[in-house]
C-alpha cells in the first residue's frame, strides 16, 4: 500500500502561474490527487514483480499546497510529468500542467523512499558471490570428463564481520575479475546500485578434484571420435559417396596431455575433400592449442565394362559392374548409376574392364531398318492400325520413313515403342 502524508515538505514550491481570485483548494487538492493517481499508475506499468512489490510498499510524501497561493482553475485535465520510477532519488520534484483556459505548471516537491530491498552482511555477501561462480563453474565441470568436482572456500583475508552498508536499495551486480577459472586466488567484485552505491572486493580459494589427465592416446580417440561424427553429419558426403576415410597427421608434443576440457573447431567451419586442419584447444589450467592436419578421402563407384562390348551393342545390367574410385580422381563424363548405362547402345566398342563414358554411349535404337512396325493413326476418335515395314533406324520418339504394306505408300511417324510407329494425319 502506498503511504501519503499531506504533512507541510515545502521545499521551494516554484511557480510558472497567475494569480486569480478563483477557488485556489479546489485546484490545490486536484494537484495532490493527480500526483498521487500518476504514481500509482507508474508503479502497476513496472514488470518486475519484485521491483513492483517494493514500490507499492514504498513511503510517498508529497508537499501541501499552500493555501495561500491563489490559483486559476482548469477547464481541462491536468498533465503529471517529471517523476522517475523506479527512483533515481528520493527527493523529487513533479511538474503538473493545465493547458486552459490560461496555461500553467507548478513544481510539486515530493519524496518516495521504497522498502527496503535486500538486507546485507557478510554472509549473504558470500552466499551470492558463491552463487555466482558456481554457475559458471557447472558448466566446467559437465565439460571436463576428467573433473570429478572442486571445492571454493573464502579466503582468510576476508573478515567475516566485515562492516557493509545494512541494504542495497536497487539492484546487486556481481563481477568475476578474472573470466578463466584456475586453481587459487578468485577475486569476485560484489556491487549494489540505486540511490546508494557501494562495493565489496570477495576473495575465494578455488581448488579441483582432478582425476587422471587426458594423455596423448585419450586425445588422439577425441579427435577421432569428433571427426566421425562430422563425417557423419554431412549429408552431402554421405548422399554424394559411397564411404569416406581419413587420415590424421601426428600430434605434436605440446598435445601430449590436458588438464582440463578439450574442445574442437574446424578451420574451414565444414569438411572438404582434401587436406583439413582442426583447432584443439585444452582450456582449465595449462590452456594450450594446436592446429591439427588431417586428410578426408572420398569414394565413388563407376560403372565398368566385365566384358567386351561391341558397337551398336544395347547394354545390359550383366554386361556391368560398380568399382569404388577416390572422388577427387572421377571425371564428369564417367557413369555413376545403372540408369545412366543399361539401356544405351554403344557407339564404339568398349574393352572390357574399362570405365564406361557417357559420350561413348546413345540411346538404344527402338527400330532397326527392315523391322515389322505396326503402324498406328487415330481420325475422329477411331483408331486404325495397318502393318509396315520401317525404312531406317530410330530411336524412340524419332520421327523415321516407315512403308504402309498394304498401299505401298511410304509415310513419316514418330517411334512411340519397340516396332510402334504413330502416324499424324
Amino acid at each position: 500500500m502506498i503511504v501519503r502524508s499531506l504533512s507541510p515538505l515545502l521545499l521551494g514550491l516554484c511557480f510558472i502561474l497567475s494569480i486569480s481570485e478563483t477557488s485556489a483548494s479546489s485546484t490545490a487538492i486536484a494537484i495532490t490527487q493527480n500526483i498521487n493517481a500518476y504514481i500509482e499508475k507508474e508503479i502497476n506499468s513496472l514488470t518486475q514483480p519484485e521491483e513492483k512489490q517494493r514500490y507499492q510498499n514504498a513511503t510517498i510524501l508529497v508537499s501541501e499546497i499552500n493555501p495561500e497561493l491563489k490559483l486559476k482553475d482548469c477547464d481541462g485535465e491536468l498533465t503529471v510529468s517529471n517523476i522517475s520510477i523506479p527512483i533515481k532519488r528520493v527527493r523529487q520534484s513533479a511538474k503538473v500542467s493545465c493547458a486552459k483556459p490560461t496555461p500553467w505548471s507548478v513544481l510539486v516537491p515530493l519524496s518516495i523512499e521504497p522498502a527496503e530491498k535486500d538486507a546485507i552482511n557478510s554472509a549473504n555477501v558470500i552466499d551470492r558471490t558463491k552463487t555466482l561462480i558456481n554457475e559458471q563453474l557447472s558448466g566446467v565441470v559437465n565439460e571436463a570428463a576428467n573433473l570429478a568436482g572442486y571445492d571454493l572456500s573464502i579466503s582468510n583475508d576476508f573478515l567475516i564481520e566485515k562492516e557493509l552498508p545494512k541494504s542495497c536499495s536497487e539492484y546487486i551486480e556481481l563481477k568475476l575479475k578474472d573470466k578463466s577459472l584456475k586453481p587459487g586466488k578468485l577475486y569476485v567484485d560484489f556491487y549494489c546500485h540505486g540511490l546508494t552505491h557501494w562495493q565489496v572486493h570477495v576473495p575465494f580459494i578455488l581448488s579441483f578434484q582432478q582425476l587422471k589427465p587426458f594423455d596423448r592416446q585419450q586425445i588422439e580417440t577425441s579427435v577421432t571420435e569428433f571427426i566421425n561424427k562430422k563425417l557423419l553429419d554431412n549429408k552431402e558426403f554421405t548422399e554424394q559417396y559411397s564411404r569416406t576415410s581419413f587420415s590424421i597427421k601426428a600430434i605434436t608434443d605440446q598435445a601430449t596431455t590436458c588438464q582440463g576440457s578439450l574442445s574442437y573447431e574446424l578451420q574451414n567451419e565444414k569438411l572438404q575433400l582434401g587436406r583439413n586442419t582442426l583447432l584443439i584447444k585444452c582450456s582449465l589450467f595449462v590452456d594450450w592449442s594446436i592446429a591439427l592436419q588431417f586428410d578426408v578421402v572420398a569414394y565413388q563407384k563407376i560403372a565398368v565394362a566385365i566384358r567386351p562390348i561391341l558397337s551398336g551393342e544395347k547394354i545390359v545390367p550383366a554386361d556391368i559392374e560398380f568399382r569404388e574410385i577416390d572422388a577427387l580422381n572421377a571425371l564428369p563424363q564417367q557413369a555413376f548409376a545403372e540408369s545412366q548405362v543399361v539401356g544405351f547402345s554403344a557407339k564404339s566398342p568398349i574393352p572390357a574392364g574399362q570405365p564406361i563414358l557417357l559420350k561413348q554411349l546413345e540411346a538404344a535404337k527402338a527400330i532397326i531398318k527392315g523391322d515389322e512396325v505396326m503402324l498406328s493413326a487415330t481420325l475422329l476418335g477411331i483408331q486404325v492400325k495397318i502393318p509396315g515395314e520401317a525404312l531406317m533406324d530410330g530411336v524412340l520418339g524419332e520421327q523415321i520413313r516407315v512403308r504402309n504394306k498394304q498401299s505401298n505408300k511410304i509415310v513419316s511417324g514418330r517411334i512411340a515403342g519397340p516396332g510402334q510407329v504413330e502416324v499424324l494425319l
